[in-house]
């Protein structure tokens, strides 16, 4: 999923399949929110463990594979 194309949680909470049948456009605005959150808080925990890269840019964080 994390390729060599630094992305943002947003990004790639976009990709991730979410529950057995729940696409991102079938998710309700909350839980579209909640979504992007749980993304960004395993790759947070992901950079902090040194297996993904932070890059910082206009105040946005974007993660790359180390």
């Amino acid at each position: 999923m994390i390729d060599g194309t630094p992305r943002n949680a947003f990004q790639l909470a976009l990709e991730i399949k979410w529950g057995t049948r729940a696409r991102w456009r079938d998710l309700a605005n909350f839980h579209k929110r909640m979504a992007i959150f749980e993304t960004l808080a395993h790759l947070e925990m992901m950079a902090a463990n040194g297996r993904l890269d932070r890059l910082p840019r206009n105040g946005i964080n974007y993660y790359h594979q180390t």
